[in-house]
């Protein structure tokens, strides 16, 4: 039997994979996007399976949650088109977090913030590896602010169908 290399279609990659990204809001106020880079064409037929997700806010971004007009936005994106983090029903938003001021300093806020999908069907979320941006959105802020992101996945290598119908399920519309 002759060795072979690389992935067979359909194997799932058994090394424990992080990815890092850093945004920082482009003004107060505004929804800002950042690239995460990933070393895998959009055709490829390669996705990811998202185990975890840790949201680190810098600690400058959460000390300006002080009003209750103050929030703070933090996702994954297949898109850098949004035009904000709130509408979850938005196929383009992978995950995201939303942190609302009440108004006065009730509690401590442990950080990272870790939205874990370990539980879930085949071990995570699955996604395209390719395009993912980090993004930030913080409201009622009085200076630019900015957090960390970091992943915890596996690559997984699918067939050309249903690679194609991963990349469909990210536009509102499936393209028939």
């Amino acid at each position: 039997m002759a060795a072979t290399s690389g992935i067979a279609k359909g194997a799932k990659d058994q090394y424990a994979n992080v990815a890092y990204g850093t945004v920082t809001a482009s003004a107060a106020n505004t929804l800002t996007f950042a690239a995460i880079q990933m070393a895998v064409g959009l055709f490829q037929g390669v996705a990811m399976v998202i185990h975890r997700i840790n949201y680190t806010p810098y600690v400058a971004t959460l000390r300006e949650l002080v009003a209750a007009t103050d929030s703070l936005g933090l996702g994954l994106t297949s898109s850098n088109r949004l035009a904000n983090l709130v509408d979850t029903n938005d196929p383009a938003i992978i995950d995201c977090h939303r942190i609302v001021c009440v108004g006065a300093p009730i509690a401590n806020m442990d950080v990272p913030i870790v939205h874990d999908f370990c539980n879930l069907p085949g071990g995570g979320k699955l996604i395209a590896a390719n395009p993912i941006y980090f993004a930030i959105q913080p409201g009622g802020f009085g200076a630019v602010q900015g957090a960390i992101v970091r992943i915890d996945f596996t690559f997984v290598e699918l067939a050309d169908r249903d690679y194609m119908e991963l990349i469909q399920s990210q536009f509102p519309a499936n393209v028939v």
